[in-house]
């Protein structure tokens, strides 16, 4: 897919964010872009979307951006921080109420409010860390993120190779469902 338009040049960069953080958002508006094109072109995908989570590693820095609910975690001295933001209606719910007054119920913590394609327009949400030796970051689909608790991927990362720990992480959400 091209635009025809030079990668340099970047359409509302966010002066607030690194050259890299404003790629990385680019690629998003790219890939929203792409999507609804697809969309409009065949009645079949109509209203069709997506979610997105990705990080993008430079010398110095960490970037962390998703649309959705698929989360991206930093595991750090036997910690987890989740770096992505997800965009359901749960969660903006619990933002609301954040002391635990919950009006809706499980059925509702995969409702999107947010997604790739759905829109002209999408914003995703960006986290921009400094990464230190010994860090593991773990994309998961919601697949993964529903079925293993984030104590798990605190345990498997720091037992298994990269490698293994996907694995191991792939099979106990197959087992759970």
């Amino acid at each position: 897919f091209s635009t025809g338009e030079p990668v340099e040049e970047m359409v509302d960069s966010d002066e607030t964010l690194s050259k890299e953080a404003n790629r990385l958002l680019s690629a998003f508006h790219l890939a929203n872009s792409a999507i609804r094109r697809v969309a409009d072109g065949n009645a079949a995908y109509q209203g069709m979307g997506t979610t997105v989570s990705a990080v993008y590693l430079t010398e110095d820095s960490l970037i962390a951006a998703n649309v959705g609910d698929s989360p991206i975690y930093l595991i750090r001295n036997g910690a987890v921080d989740l770096l992505s933001k997800p965009h359901t209606l749960m969660a903006e719910q619990e933002a609301l109420f954040p002391e635990g007054q919950r009006q809706l119920g499980d059925n509702f913590k995969h409702i999107l409010t947010k997604a790739m394609g759905i829109d002209d327009e999408v914003t995703a949400d960006v986290c921009e860390i400094h990464p230190f030796a010994g860090d593991c970051v773990v994309i998961c689909s919601d697949g993964l993120s529903n079925k293993v608790e984030p104590k798990e991927l605190v345990e498997l990362t720091q037992k298994h190779s990269p490698a293994q720990a996907c694995k191991k992480l792939v099979d106990i959400a197959n087992q759970r469902g």
